[in-house]
């Protein structure tokens, strides 16, 4: 069933994909066209335990949470078998953008809302350490698994809902450098460029706050001056 399918070991899958059809399929072609048709394979292996994945966890409530770990599970897999050459790294991503295309619209805007709604609770506790070591890294951890939306017909609501939370975030703290990384980072995830609109609106309001309250003590200064 999915759940088990969910679970096997991508070296095995490999392993099936590779020998599991006839001459001049998808295993022949593996062999016979390289690194390329093996990074094709690696991508099909990758999609097919995602679909499989999402297929039984889908209205999980821990779903993101199995997704970052079906993630770095996959991500730890293809650097064991293929080392950290770019196009199996490609092809990882391939792999899961090909499966979450393959969602419902009513999936993939549940699955869009849980990505923003987890994304922002990471983002909230990053916020709580940003005085300690390393938040970075660790910030690019947390994003890494969902750049894979990138040019997908998916963005579209998990920008909707990424900028609500953006909303909140900055209305109860503000900016931040962390909002600008995120944004930079998940670019493309974001094809309205709605977040990149809100924190350079943001920006230039604090500018314009900070240029009228010079312009005030300014205007203190020169009266004061006339008075002497």
């Amino acid at each position: 069933g999915p759940a088990h399918g969910a679970s096997l070991s991508p070296r095995v899958s490999l392993g099936r994909w590779e020998g599991g059809e006839e001459q001049g399929g998808a295993g022949q072609g593996c062999k016979s066209r390289g690194l390329w048709g093996i990074a094709q394979c690696w991508r099909g292996v990758v999609q097919q335990q995602v679909q499989r994945f999402l297929e039984a966890a889908g209205q999980a409530l821990d779903l993101v949470e199995r997704y970052c770990r079906l993630y770095r599970r996959l991500r730890g897999a293809t650097e064991e078998l293929f080392g950290q050459q770019a196009a199996f790294v490609l092809a990882l991503g391939q792999g899961f953008a090909g499966a979450l295309l393959q969602l419902s619209f009513p999936a993939a805007l549940h699955v869009s809302e849980q990505f923003a709604r987890y994304l922002d609770g990471q983002i909230q506790e990053l916020h709580g350490t940003l005085g300690s070591a390393g938040p970075a890294q660790r910030l690019q951890q947390i994003l890494e698994p969902f750049v894979v939306i990138s040019g997908l017909e998916l963005a579209h609501p998990f920008e909707h809902f990424y900028r609500h939370y953006l909303g909140d975030r900055l209305l109860a703290r503000g900016p931040s450098w962390l909002e600008g990384a995120v944004v930079e980072q998940m670019g493309l995830c974001f094809p309205s460029r709605f977040p990149q609109e809100m924190l350079s609106n943001l920006a230039e309001s604090e500018e314009l706050q900070k240029q009228f309250h010079l312009f005030q003590l300014q205007e203190q200064d020169r009266r004061l001056l006339e008075q002497d």
